[in-house]
């Protein structure tokens, strides 16, 4: 939140746009989501983006120059207490909204516009730094798909260049996942659910535990090297997969999953995962889709059956080193960016609590934005 973007805009005609002049987008407009999911998000529009309206989902606030900063109140509409407000404040059933009137009762922190300029640029600064660690997050996810086309090629094409057999040659065994009644939850085993396999790597800030004994552990365990695939979930996303590493080693899987165990001397579980990851991959691998009521789901001997490249193992585990030395730099920036965010939430809340004060800048501020630049690098 707190960022525009021009991608992927809707267009209108001339004459349309001559129809809605009254709710053209000027420069130093702070638009505001109104309704459905988004409610709440805002920002401030810094720069001419020429003819532009906006729809019903987003109001237009247009602030006394002489008395309120539209950055100072872009940020202001960011604060968990705003942010309540508004969350608070909605109206109708399934989508909600927010209108104009409440927007106009909001209560926000009035200081001297000169403090006004001053917490806005402050906190710019930390903003930008949030942003340049956020970029450089992007940037790395753009490495594994360029290197695995520079070492092996176009998925789609790869059999040109290696010999094709299925999966199944590679495989030490498949298996479905565990069904355990509600009553179980809570507490005990890690258990691996179809949200913690999130665009190709395991995602543990969310697990939950679940109550098993010894056998059923040791029948589901999962260990480091094992592939995770979503066997259940909407077409887009059945069969999406992760390697099993170290932080998920001893956990086990759920009904909607399906564990692959690999033989390690043929192959390696982050080029396979990789692969299947892929346009090409995934798409091979779900070819015989079953579905109902809006759900697919994908069995083990159709994973088994799945066509791979036969590539040399010394190439797979060359690939395999870079993808470890990118999970090691991603769980390092995971922690900047969890410590950059941390220290922005405090200058923000600090600035609209009143105590980011003149004495406060000159104690604190230099302090923090210091070390949000060394979490940025």
């Amino acid at each position: 939140m707190g960022a525009m973007s021009l991608d992927n805009v809707a267009r209108i005609t001339p004459e349309t746009f001559e129809s809605m002049r009254r709710v053209q987008v000027l420069v130093d407009d702070v638009l505001l989501n109104i309704t459905g999911a988004s409610i709440g998000r805002a920002c401030r529009v810094g720069i001419d983006i020429g003819d532009a309206v906006v729809n019903q989902h987003v109001a237009i606030i247009r602030t006394r120059k002489e008395k309120l900063s539209s950055a100072f109140l872009a940020y202001a509409i960011r604060t968990e207490r705003l942010q309540n407000a508004i969350f608070s404040g909605q109206t109708g059933a399934a989508q909600g909204g927010f209108n104009h009137q409440k927007i106009r009762a909001l209560e926000i922190p009035l200081p001297p516009l000169p403090e006004q300029h001053r917490i806005v640029e402050i906190l710019d600064q930390a903003d930008s730094l949030r942003q340049q660690r956020r970029q450089a997050n992007e940037l790395s996810q753009r490495i594994l798909p360029a290197l695995f086309q520079e070492m092996f090629g176009d998925p789609a094409t790869m059999s040109i260049r290696y010999p094709v057999g299925t999966f199944e040659d590679f495989l030490v065994s498949t298996k479905n996942g565990l069904y355990k009644h509600a009553d179980f939850y809570g507490e005990g085993i890690p258990i691996l659910k179809m949200f913690n396999i999130f665009q190709g790597s395991l995602r543990m800030d969310r697990v939950d535990r679940v109550s098993l004994d010894p056998t059923e552990h040791s029948a589901y365990r999962l260990s480091v090297g094992d592939i995770l695939f979503n066997r259940v979930n909407t077409p887009e996303l059945v069969g999406k997969c992760a390697v099993i590493d170290k932080k998920a080693d001893g956990a086990v899987f759920e009904s909607k999953n399906i564990r692959v165990k690999l033989d390690l001397t043929k192959v390696s579980p982050y080029f396979a995962s990789f692969f299947y990851n892929t346009e090409y991959g995934h798409k091979e691998l779900t070819r015989r889709l079953k579905h109902a009521a809006g759900m697919a789901t994908i069995t083990g001997p159709q994973v088994r059956e799945a066509p791979f490249p036969h590539v040399p193992l010394d190439l797979q585990r060359q690939f395999e080193a870079h993808c470890q030395t990118l999970i090691e730099f991603r769980a390092a920036t995971a922690t900047s960016s969890a410590t950059l965010e941390t220290l922005f939430q405090t200058l923000l809340h600090r600035a609209f609590d009143g105590s980011l004060t003149a004495k406060w800048r000159e104690g604190h501020a230099k302090e923090l934005l210091e070390e949000m630049e060394h979490q940025a690098r």
